[in-house]
């Protein structure tokens, strides 16, 4: 089983991106579930989402400590802790920031052979939606996850998204993750799987 944290602000789309990927996976035959923790439930104050994805029926509902995977949405959560120490040793981290990966790992402490990624998701979110003062940033860092992990392919996450956005949203919310995705491949040197 695999499990993930999403941390991020409300608004920012970390419950939303917890749902898209357990609908993903849950597509391509594996069991899913993904559910929400949230403070005081209002605009921009921190929110955590967790997903679990397996190739056998889950049974645990408890939060997750420790993950397989750690998705930031907001950098600016490093700010008040570290995201970092929630992974596992072995684990992996998504990271919306303009920083580098190398520097992230220098700047934070984090267990032993962890691999970060990093992307300014932030600049692809208001690339594709405009301005915001919480931009979405959720699909795009989605799409980085898909292509840092392989848990689900791309295409089912674009499958998965219809369920959730229509129209021009749905469009918008497409092409931010295929960006980002289309980026981390390219940084890890491997040809796009969708």
């Amino acid at each position: 089983m695999k499990e993930i944290i999403f941390f991020g602000r409300g608004g920012q789309g970390a419950v939303i991106a917890s749902q898209v990927l357990a609908k993903a996976a849950f597509s391509e035959g594996k069991y899913a579930h993904a559910f929400p923790m949230f403070g005081s439930e209002r605009k921009g104050s921190p929110v955590q989402a967790y997903a679990r994805l397996s190739d056998e029926a889950i049974e645990t509902r408890e939060p997750i400590i420790q993950a397989d995977y750690v998705i930031v949405l907001d950098p600016a959560i490093f700010r008040t802790f570290n995201p970092l120490s929630f992974l596992k040793s072995g684990g992996s981290s998504v990271i919306n920031t303009a920083r580098s990966e190398k520097e992230i790992k220098v700047r934070f402490e984090h267990p032993e052979h962890v691999r970060v990624f990093t992307l300014d998701a932030t600049a692809i979110a208001t690339a594709i939606y405009g301005h915001s003062s919480i931009p979405r940033t959720n699909i795009a860092v989605l799409g980085a996850f898909v292509a840092a992990t392989s848990e689900v392919k791309m295409k089912s996450i674009d499958h998965a998204l219809e369920g959730f956005f229509s129209g021009d949203l749905l469009r918008k919310a497409k092409k931010s993750g295929r960006m980002s995705y289309a980026e981390i491949s390219k940084r890890k040197g491997q040809s796009t799987r969708s």
